[in-house]
This record gives C-alpha cells, structure tokens and sequence, in this order.
C-alpha cells in the first residue's frame, strides 16, 4: 500500500532522529551559482565523511555543470547515489526515497518538465540512524564548512517510500507554483 501524502513533516527539526526505518523527502532548490566544495542540501549527518551514520544531499560542481549526490552511511560503510545533474538559476525538485530492505531512489526535476531518477541498493547499510537533528541547507551538525549557494523552499518528509508516481505528482504540483 502506497504511503499517503497528506500530513507531511514540513519542518526538519521535527523529523524525529535515530530512526532508521523508510523514509522519503522532497525539498526545492534554486542555486545563486556553482557551489564551493560539496555542500549539504539536506542532511542528518556529519558530513566531513561519507561513512558516518545518516545521510546528505549534496550539491556540487562536476566538469562545470551542477551536480547532485546521496550520500548514506552507517558509521563503517557508505554509499554513494551519483549523479545527476540540474540548472543554476532555476528551481529544482530534489526528491529520495528510501526503502532499509531494498533501494534508495534519487529524484531530479527541471524546469523543462523532466523527472530524472537513478537508484542503488542500501540494503547492506546496517543503520542509518543518526543522533543529528535533521537540516536543510547545512548538514547535521549545523556548521558544515561549505555554505550552500541558493534557496530552498517546500521541504516535506514522510516516514515511508513515497512511489514514482507521488514523487511525479509532488513534483507536477510544485511546477505549477
């Protein structure tokens, strides 16, 4: 059964921490420019090591385009969802699911209309618990070294995997705003 979209947590501070069951977020992103460094998008981990436990969305210069990563860590291992690619200047739906017992799922919207995705396997991470408060625009601890370059708005979690269909739903309805 379909997680339901109504009732959303739109306030990262209340996005409980240490939990490590299914997740999903979404959250839009306008870039100032190209990123120095890789900095945190979203985030409820120290991001100074892809391997401590939690996750981050990352955004950063590749080859000169802007790029995107999910990074997942368990405190031992890590792994790392790249990449796809967005515009500057314009606002952009990220999107993740993540399902403990099968495939984390990064979503990517442009203005054009297009949802891109790519996924990978998480099911070998043995937790994703992280004792960080949950952030967007900075990763867990608050202070990250590189300072995001842009805008977010429409940040909603849900502690379930949200299908391909809702995440295109929820990214349609944010076009049209």
């Amino acid at each position: 059964v379909p997680a339901s979209l109504e009732n959303p947590v739109t306030d990262p501070a209340q996005v409980k921490t240490g939990q490590d069951g299914d997740f999903s977020f979404v959250v839009w992103f306008k870039s100032n420019g190209p990123q120095n460094g890789d900095p945190a998008l979203v985030s409820n981990k120290d991001w100074r090591s892809g391997r401590n436990p939690g996750l981050v969305l990352a955004v950063f210069e590749e080859k000169g385009n802007a790029a995107v990563t999910l990074n997942l860590g368990d405190g031992k291992a890590r792994e790392d969802i790249r990449q796809l690619f967005y515009n500057h200047g314009e606002w952009t739906f990220f999107g993740v699911t993540a399902d403990r017992d099968g495939n984390a799922v990064l979503y990517v919207g442009t203005q054009n209309g297009r949802l891109q995705f790519i996924s990978d396997d998480i099911s070998t991470l043995k937790t994703l618990a992280s004792s960080m408060n949950w952030h967007v625009g900075n990763d867990g601890t608050g202070a990250y070294k590189y300072p995001l370059n842009g805008e977010t708005r429409g940040f909603q979690y849900w502690p379930a995997v949200l299908t391909e269909d809702q995440m295109n739903a929820l990214f349609t309805q944010g076009l049209a705003k």
